[in-house]
This record gives C-alpha cells, structure tokens and sequence, in this order.
C-alpha cells in the first residue's frame, strides 16, 4: 500500500502456492549435522508419507513461475497457484470476521 500511494515503479505480489513438486520434504538436509532421525511414531510416519504424497502429486515449479508471471503483468496482488484454494481462503475470511477458530480441511 506504500508502494502504491507513492506510486513506486516497483510492485509486490504474495504468492500462495498449493502443493508443488519440489524437494521441500528433503530441506533438513541442509541443516548442519545433517537430516534429523526420522520420528518412530505412527502418527508421525503418517503425515510425512502424506505430505511427501501430496507434493509429489503437486504442480511443476514451472507452472508457478508461470503464475508469478501473469500476476506481475497484470499488477495482481495475490497469487492463488491452484484455483480451489480459492473455496479455502474465502472460508478462512468468513471464519475470522464471525471469530470461528480455523478447522482443518478434510483431504
């Protein structure tokens, strides 16, 4: 907003990236000493396997740059890379003027 109002040449967008094929779940292998043992509870093993699932399903690093793009061209502020996350951030709105606490989704 004060980039706008003083009518900066220079603009700002928020990207908001659903699941994207990169390798985001091998990011502790640049912490010093290494990875992290991996945890031995079942709940733990569960949602890594799940998110390691979900981001191999993702979309092409590609395809965001190509939204990033498109949204800097046309001056657009935020930068939904999947069109459903839409339904989710609208709920999200309503939750929070009604005072609601966040639910997760259900996959």
């Amino acid at each position: 907003m004060q980039l706008a109002a003083r009518a900066a040449s220079v603009g700002v967008s928020v990207l908001c990236p659903g699941w994207v094929r990169t390798r985001i779940i091998e990011a502790d292998r640049n912490r010093p000493g290494g990875r992290e043992p991996r945890s031995e509870l079942p709940e733990a093993q569960a949602m890594e396997h799940l998110v390691e699932a979900l981001v191999d399903t993702g979309i092409d690093p590609a395809e965001v740059a190509g939204h990033v793009i498109d949204a800097m061209r046309s001056g657009r502020f935020y930068v939904l890379t999947h069109p459903e996350m839409a339904v989710g951030v609208e709920q999200r709105a309503h939750d929070i003027l009604e005072g609601r606490a966040p639910v997760l989704p259900v996959p």
